[in-house]
């Protein structure tokens, strides 16, 4: 079967990754549509560099205001979901009453309820529904997960995660899907790659978080730049994590680590191994060292629905991921531990 898609929300950069993705697994998948949800040419260009018509042109698409409009008239099989992170949950479940698999830009939602909200919605209507944890396609990371899981560092004791991803542009962000001040912001940005890679690798239920945040490098940006984590799980385990947002470089960069009763295992991954430095000041990452985990996830996703299985990322983790990230926030909010009820 090939899946016939479109994709909800045409203002974010995961619009276009999942057009080139999607593209890519023409085996599985045909894009056939895409709905720009009311959202200006201006405002689509200003974040994705395309206009709402050159959005639809570059990956020739049919282009709808309404993503109801969109499902019907297109008859659509699965629905990528990238519309501004407060809803998200409101088109996924639009989504699959109308009969369609859903995928979600990371993050799934901006709470728990909203979470599980979806994750009974699925049950309910037979339907898929899957979201973006890119930290688990990394060839590297993936490798790694494997190694803890067969026992090569002995019993895991904890794992850190640290994430980097540059400063925020000096640009109006009231209509950015992940960095205007109703968006999840640093905790659901970079926060649900740590909370996914500790969940992954840990593989426990998490039951408390704790954590502080500040922005002290990009005053222009309407959340923390800068955020130190902790979790604990249920079984007594401990994991950490450092993200932020507060350095001129673009280039994303990861490392991981994991300790064993019997070794430690880590992961260092700057994604980019080139890096130009030019007169104006500009830091220019090339040459992609790191697979491409996007493709990767898009593609598991399509062999999980053809296989009729569960997808690689399900409800339970999705809802387990979210549930940390909130706890983080409320945590930076009343300066306590919060419990993950």
């Amino acid at each position: 079967m090939v899946f016939r898609c479109g994709i909800v929300g045409i203002g974010s950069w995961y619009s276009q990754a999942f057009a080139r993705a999607v593209q890519a697994t023409s085996r599985h998948a045909k894009l056939i549509a895409a709905a720009h949800l009311g959202q200006s040419s201006e405002s689509v260009k200003r974040y994705t560099g395309y206009t709402r018509e050159g959005f639809a042109d570059e990956f020739a698409l049919n282009l709808y205001e309404s993503a109801r409009d969109m499902i019907h008239h297109e008859n659509l099989d699965v629905v990528f979901v990238c519309a501004h992170d407060a809803e998200k949950r409101k088109y996924a479940e639009l989504a699959v009453r109308e009969g369609c698999h859903v995928y979600v830009a990371k993050p799934l939602c901006l709470s728990t309820v909203d979470a599980q909200a979806l994750r009974e919605i699925g049950r309910e209507t037979g339907r898929t529904i899957s979201t973006l944890e890119p930290g688990r396609y990394d060839g590297a990371i993936r490798e790694a997960r494997t190694r803890v899981v067969n026992g090569e560092i002995g019993e895991v004791i904890s794992a850190r995660c640290w994430i980097q991803h540059g400063q925020p542009g000096k640009m109006d962000l009231s209509e950015s899907v992940e960095m205007s001040p109703r968006s999840g912001g640093t905790l659901f940005t970079l926060g649900v790659y740590a909370a996914g890679l500790l969940n992954w690798l840990l593989r426990a239920r998490p039951s408390q978080a704790w954590a502080v945040g500040g922005n002290f490098a990009t005053p222009w940006y309407p959340h923390p730049d800068q955020v130190k984590a902790t979790v604990v799980y249920a079984d007594g385990r401990l994991g950490s994590c450092d993200i932020y947002f507060g350095t001129p470089c673009r280039a994303p960069a990861w490392e991981i680590e994991a300790v064993g009763t019997q070794g430690i295992i880590r992961v260092n991954q700057d994604v980019f191994e080139g890096t130009l430095y030019v007169s104006d000041s500009r830091i220019v990452p090339f040459y992609r060292n790191q697979n491409d985990v996007i493709l990767e996830a898009i593609r598991s996703f399509f062999e999980s629905l053809s296989a009729g299985a569960p997808p690689d990322l399900d409800m339970p983790e999705a809802i387990e991921i979210i549930r940390l990230c909130e706890g983080w926030k409320q945590s930076i909010e009343t300066g306590t531990p919060v419990q993950l009820n």
